[in-house]
C-alpha cells in the first residue's frame, strides 16, 4: 500500500536550480502538503496536482533486471511539482519479488520542466547507495540520488514513464568539478584519480583531459602525432575527432591545454551512452554509465 507523506526534505519551498551548463535559471518547487496528495502551492500558489495511488504496475518484458543485494521495499512515494505549473501528476508504485521498485509516473506536461519522484525506501544496509539509479522502460538511465539520511531516493523526469529503481553492479559513476584535480569515484571501481590538468570551462562547455575521462569510463585512447587525432573507443563503440575541430554534436572542438587534449565531457560521456548531471551551484558534473 502507498501512501503520500510530506516531501522528505524540509518543510519549506525548494530552489531547483537548470542542469544545463551555463544557465543560471531558477525555479522554485513547493514541498508536497502533508498526506492530502496535493502539492503545497495549492491552486491559490500555482502548484500543481499531485495525486498518489494503490495499485499495481505492470512489469515493461524489456525491464532492466538488478543484481544482488536487492534493493529494500517500497515505503512511500511524494512528488514535487514545478511552481506555476499545473501539470496532473499521477503516481504509482510497487515493490517486485525480485526487489526493484517499480514507479509508475503519469503527467499531463505543458511544459518542459521536470518534476522530482521521491521514493521512501526501507533501510538499505551497507550496500554502496552510488549504485542505485532509475532506469525508464525504454531502457534511458535516468540516474538519480539516494540519501541515507532519510532513506530517500529521488529523480528528475519530464516524462511519463514506468521506472525501475534498483542496484546496479557493473557501472561507472563518477564526479568531477572545474577547478579541481581530483576525479571522485563514487561507484568505487577505482582509486581516487588526480588528473595534471584540471576541468575548465570555455564557451559554457566543460572541458577534461580526455585520457583521464576515458579511462574512468572503462575505455582506451589512441593518439595519432601523424594526422593529431585522438581515437576513443569503448565497449566496441568508436569515438575520432582531430584538435581544432568541431562535429555536428561537439560545438566546442578538442584543444591541447598544459599538454593535454581536452575536450567537452557532456559530448564525449553522452556518445558513449552516459547520463550527465551539472550542477552550477558547485560548478561539478556527476558522470552515471553501466555496463
Amino acid at each position: 500500500t502507498i501512501t503520500t507523506p510530506a516531501t522528505p526534505t524540509t518543510s519549506g519551498a525548494e530552489t531547483r536550480i537548470c542542469q544545463h551548463e551555463g544557465c543560471t535559471e531558477t525555479r522554485t518547487i513547493p514541498p508536497t502538503g502533508g498526506g492530502n496528495g496535493s502539492s503545497g502551492g495549492g491552486s491559490s500558489g500555482g502548484g500543481g496536482s499531485v495525486t498518489a495511488n494503490d495499485g499495481n504496475v505492470s512489469r515493461p518484458s524489456n525491464r532492466p533486471q538488478p543484481t544482488t543485494p536487492d534493493v529494500p521495499d517500497a515505503g512511500n512515494v511524494s512528488v514535487s511539482v514545478s511552481d506555476g505549473h499545473n501539470e496532473d501528476v499521477n503516481v504509482t508504485a510497487e515493490t517486485t519479488s525480485d526487489g526493484s521498485v517499480i514507479v509508475d509516473v503519469s503527467i499531463n506536461f505543458v511544459s518542459n520542466i521536470p518534476v522530482t519522484i521521491y521514493v521512501l525506501l526501507d533501510d538499505i544496509g551497507d550496500i554502496n547507495h552510488h549504485r542505485l539509479v532509475a532506469i525508464r522502460d525504454d531502457g534511458t538511465l535516468v540516474g538519480g540520488n539516494y540519501d541515507p539520511t532519510t532513506n530517500t531516493f529521488s529523480f528528475d523526469t519530464s516524462e511519463t514513464g514506468i521506472y525501475t529503481i534498483t542496484y546496479v553492479e557493473n557501472m561507472n559513476r563518477f564526479h568531477v568539478q572545474v577547478g579541481s584535480a581530483t576525479i571522485v569515484d563514487l561507484a568505487g571501481n577505482a582509486e581516487t584519480v588526480v588528473m595534471d590538468v584540471v576541468p575548465v570551462i570555455i564557451d559554457d562547455r566543460t572541458l577534461v583531459p580526455v585520457r583521464f575521462i576515458t579511462e574512468m569510463l572503462g575505455g582506451n585512447i589512441d593518439w595519432n602525432d601523424t594526422t593529431r587525432e585522438v581515437t576513443i573507443a569503448i565497449d566496441g563503440k568508436t569515438f575520432t575527432f582531430g584538435i581544432g575541430e568541431t562535429t555536428p554534436d561537439m560545438d566546442v572542438p578538442a584543444q591541447i591545454i598544459g599538454g593535454r587534449t581536452m575536450v567537452p565531457l557532456r559530448f564525449i560521456s553522452e556518445f558513449f551512452d552516459a547520463t550527465v548531471s551539472w550542477d552550477p551551484v558547485t560548478a561539478s558534473v556527476e558522470i552515471i554509465r553501466t555496463y
